[in-house]
């Protein structure tokens, strides 16, 4: 699996307007991300064709990920916020109004993570939900690729509604 850096939604249109587009030459790097089947999937239902395979909106794997990587950043500053909490005093002095903003921001902050871990979550849900194109399975098939675990069993690809 590789990755380039460009607009991504850019190229997807495009490409799903001349899936000949010479994509390959653009400076494409090996990407860090495992491919599995959730990749797969959401290629498959969300990407777009091009010579080598299938081109994918990187911001769509970041979603696999769910919203655990949200509320594991949240965790980790409500801890420090007790660090932050402990100097208050020091704060207040350095920053204007410091004291006054520090109302009840670990509550504030923890419902506003949460919602966007769910929000994260959802998005996921989504995508993974989504029936594969068609166009897109039969593409990949050429290549020489499989359908992900979870769809190559028998069923006919059906398009999305």
């Amino acid at each position: 699996m590789q990755v380039v850096d460009i607009p991504s939604l850019m190229l997807l249109k495009r490409l799903r307007e001349n899936p000949a587009l010479a994509v390959d030459r653009l400076g494409w790097e090996a990407s860090t991300r495992v491919m599995d089947d959730d990749v797969l999937r959401v290629a498959l239902s969300h990407g777009a064709r091009c010579t080598e395979g299938l081109l994918v909106y990187l911001d769509d794997l970041v979603a696999l990920e769910g919203g655990d990587e949200i509320r594991r950043k949240g965790a980790a500053f409500t801890a420090h916020q007790g660090v932050v909490a402990a100097n208050d005093d020091v704060m207040g002095q350095l920053v204007p109004g410091w004291t006054a903003s520090r109302v009840d921001p670990e509550s504030q902050l923890d419902e506003s993570m949460e919602q966007s871990a769910r929000d994260r979550d959802q998005w996921r849900d989504d995508l993974l939900a989504t029936s594969p194109l068609p166009e897109l399975a039969e593409h990949w098939q050429s290549l020489g690729g499989s359908l992900p675990t979870r769809l190559d069993d028998g069923r006919r690809v059906r398009p999305r509604e």
